[in-house]
């Protein structure tokens, strides 16, 4: 959301003539680039937590007794 409010002002920043065309679209992909880079690391640590969660899941079904405590 953050990064979508930065591109917004950006271009907001172009139309004002606040900065150039050449400075936006490299402002405009350094977003980009950072945004996938973001979107990667969520995806990585969506698998872990599932992968933990099966973990936990497994453990709970074989050590019931433990959880109980």
């Amino acid at each position: 959301m953050r990064k979508r409010k930065l591109r917004g002002s950006l271009y907001m920043d172009l139309e004002e003539e606040l900065i150039t065309t050449e400075e936006f679209e490299r402002f405009r992909k350094n977003y980009l680039l950072k945004i996938r880079e973001i979107e990667k690391q969520i995806i990585t640590k969506q698998k872990t937590i599932e992968e933990l969660t099966e973990k936990l899941k497994i453990r709970v079904v074989l050590f019931p007794i433990l959880f109980l405590m």
